[in-house]
């Protein structure tokens, strides 16, 4: 049959998943329109941008951007149909670098993060209708290891898309492109432990106050104060890096529900 239509699955994306602007405050990527954050429109744009920037921008200005930097780095027009979007809606959702590792888990490949030849070659050679549902259950079980704290009300809508991308990748499979409609989702952020590999932060800058006692008549002495300050500001920066180093650890890690694999080509039981 003929490829997954890209054009398709971006507008999918768009107009289903990821919906207009939004600044939510328990999303990292901060201001973001049709599921494009400020880092990547800055990216695109080759400068920073503002918010007003992000806001102006249009459902047409985001499809470059899907196509570059998800597709492409998915080797989306050499996979076979099915798992090219299986892949694709995976990186959307949880970055470029655990979608290669995710297959290559599943396909008993050497875990390198990287979607190369090899892999793209063992994907088109597997079960392509299990190598979907594979996929979409170990995105399951990340999601829901990842549901507490401040992402725990994302969770409904990540399993719903989970769900849905599992429904189309078997219509994709059996050589049917689905019409695209679907109820709108509100936009949640993304599903991810940690930034994408390729994209590394800055330490944040404490803002943790405080004050240092006086015992009787004794002077408050600078020195000390400072001192005790760069010490608080020093664990402060040790604990944010040990944290990342934790959490990216935990991206970069694929861990196999139980029940993976008892049925290969079964379809996968989410029970939201």
């Amino acid at each position: 049959m003929a490829k997954t239509d890209l054009s398709w699955c971006i507008m999918h994306t768009i107009n289903v998943y990821e919906g207009g602007y939004t600044n939510n405050k328990n999303d990292p990527g901060g201001p973001t329109i049709w599921g494009i954050t400020i880092a990547d429109w800055s990216e695109a744009e080759h400068h920073a941008v503002d918010a007003d920037f992000v806001k102006s921008r249009t459902k047409a200005d985001a499809v470059p951007i899907y196509e570059h930097k998800y597709a492409n780095a998915m080797h989306f027009a050499e996979l076979p149909t099915g798992p090219d979007y299986a892949l694709y809606d995976y990186a959307v959702h949880s970055g470029i670098g655990r979608p290669p590792r995710v297959a290559q888990t599943l396909l008993k490949l050497p875990v390198t993060g990287k979607m190369d030849l090899k892999t793209v070659d063992a994907i088109n050679n597997c079960d392509h209708q299990w190598f979907c549902d594979a996929v979409c259950q170990e995105r399951d079980h990340f999601l829901r290891a990842i549901k507490g704290g401040v992402q725990y009300k994302n969770f409904p809508g990540w399993g719903k898309r989970v769900v849905d991308i599992e429904r189309i990748c078997e219509e994709l499979v059996s050589g049917k492109l689905p019409p695209q409609t679907g109820t709108p989702q509100s936009p949640t952020p993304k599903g991810t432990h940690a930034p994408d590999p390729k994209i590394t932060g800055t330490i944040a800058k404490s803002t943790t106050g405080g004050a240092i006692a006086t015992q009787g008549a004794q002077a408050w002495n600078p020195t000390v104060a400072i001192a005790l300050g760069a010490g608080v500001l020093a664990l402060g920066a040790i604990a944010y890096i040990e944290y990342h180093r934790r959490m990216e650890a935990k991206n970069n890690t694929v861990v196999l529900p139980p029940t993976f694999g008892l049925i290969p080509g079964a379809p996968s039981v989410y029970g939201y």
